[in-house]
């Protein structure tokens, strides 16, 4: 009803949100960008909140999962098969979820898909990720 659709809808935006963080930083990567520069212009933008969310669990041994990337993975599955454009963000955002749990992040916390997708897109690139704050 119309309760699911709007939950589809509010969490569509933050895990796509999420993804957007993990493209942001691979991209600052290879633009040459400290991880905090990265992040300190995200910071000042109107996804900051979501953005010191992910600082915050930077480096951090265990994460607490308030939202999986399992469940995360699902809900854009249900939003690209409702409708939402395959080839668009929705589309983009289940993909990138989609290889996190193919990577074993199921249980994780959503925060976990912005290391996993800036792992994946420096390896890529034939790079090798700094840790670099």
């Amino acid at each position: 009803g119309a309760g699911a659709a709007a939950k589809l809808i509010a969490n569509l935006v933050t895990i796509t949100t999420f993804s957007v963080i993990g493209e942001c930083l691979a991209l600052g990567d290879r633009l040459g960008l400290a991880t905090d520069q990265t992040l300190d212009l995200l910071s000042k933008s109107a996804i900051g909140g979501f953005t010191d969310r992910v600082r915050g669990r930077f480096g951090a041994e265990r994460v607490p999962t308030a939202f999986s990337v399992g469940l995360a993975e699902k809900d854009l599955a249900l939003a690209v098969t409702a409708g939402a454009d395959p080839a668009g963000i929705a589309g983009a955002a289940h993909r990138n979820f989609a290889a996190a749990v193919t990577s074993g992040l199921s249980d994780n916390d959503i925060s976990t898909v912005v290391a996993d997708m800036r792992s994946r897109a420096n390896l890529r690139n034939g790079e090798k990720r700094s840790n670099e704050h």
